[in-house]
């Protein structure tokens, strides 16, 4: 699966891929066929907007 990475230092993103979590019993995995990424909330609390 696919994960967004923000180095707090620079405020640089990056997209990996990654393992999907294993899944416990009582649990569920969702799987999301879309999802939005902001462009500017998340560098609020950081100090880079």
């Amino acid at each position: 699966m696919k994960q967004i990475l923000q180095f707090l230092k620079t405020g640089a993103t990056q997209v990996t891929n990654v393992p999907c979590p294993a899944v416990q019993r009582g649990q569920l995995l969702i799987r999301s066929t879309c999802t939005l990424v902001s462009a500017g909330t998340e560098g609020v609390g950081a100090g880079y907007v």
